[in-house]
């Protein structure tokens, strides 16, 4: 089988640099999502994929705090709820930006954080460092979550009406590479459908490509979850 369809989706990133304002969508919100930065997208990614997160929402809320002497204002970057109900605010950075005490980031964090003790809610920095402290697993949720866009929403019942079956043939025989899968499934729905079928599975841990230790590609051995 040819590998020419997964050409577009399987570049490896770099750790981000500065950059403008990103697009994507959420299957965990079904909704488009915008953040302002590349590095803001790769948390966004980590977030979608983390179990322990229930809902989130980008650029959510303005701080606002007195710090010296003036009313000052910063945008925060992610509002996040987890399982137990827990919330807290996210303020994304690269830690070459907290290097310096009076930086311009440092006056946004201590805005951030008197707003957020006055609402009572968790506020947490997260850096460059933490975020790619697993390379592997980022660029697997890259090439994961460019196969949502909008028409997830469209396709998702078409999808589903094959994942019970997909999910039982990979119980079945496992170990299969994505292409075998994908080949093994054709002519059951459109090739969109089917790979978003698989991807979906894994969204949802119902199926484990190991994409923290290898990076994601049409040669991901997949199994059932705790089978390796």
């Amino acid at each position: 089988m040819s590998l020419s369809p997964y050409a577009p989706v399987w570049r490896p990133l770099k750790p981000s640099v500065l950059g403008n304002r990103v697009f994507g969508f959420s299957p965990k919100l079904k909704r488009p999502i915008e953040v302002s930065s590349r590095l803001e997208h790769e948390r966004w990614l980590l977030l979608e994929w983390d179990g322990d997160v229930v809902e989130f929402s980008t650029q959510p809320a303005l701080a606002v705090a007195f710090v010296d002497g003036k009313m000052r204002r910063s945008r925060l970057d992610f509002w996040v709820r987890c399982q137990n109900g827990r919330e807290r605010f996210e303020e994304i950075k690269y830690e070459q930006e907290l290097k310096n005490r009076t930086s311009r980031a440092h006056r946004q964090i201590e805005i951030q954080q008197i707003w957020c003790t006055e609402q009572k809610i968790e506020h947490a920095v997260v850096t460059d460092a933490e975020i790619w402290s697993n390379p592997t697993l980022i660029n697997s949720l890259n090439t994961l979550f460019v196969e949502y866009n909008p028409r997830f929403l469209i396709n998702k019942g078409a999808a589903l009406q094959i994942s019970d079956e997909m999910e039982a043939s990979i119980e079945k025989k496992p170990g299969r590479a994505i292409y075998e899968i994908i080949r093994d499934f054709h002519g059951a729905a459109s090739l969109d459908i089917i790979r978003l079928s698989l991807f979906e599975l894994i969204r949802c841990r119902r199926v484990d490509a190991n994409i923290a230790v290898e990076r994601l590609s049409p040669r991901s051995k997949i199994n059932v979850m705790g089978e390796l």
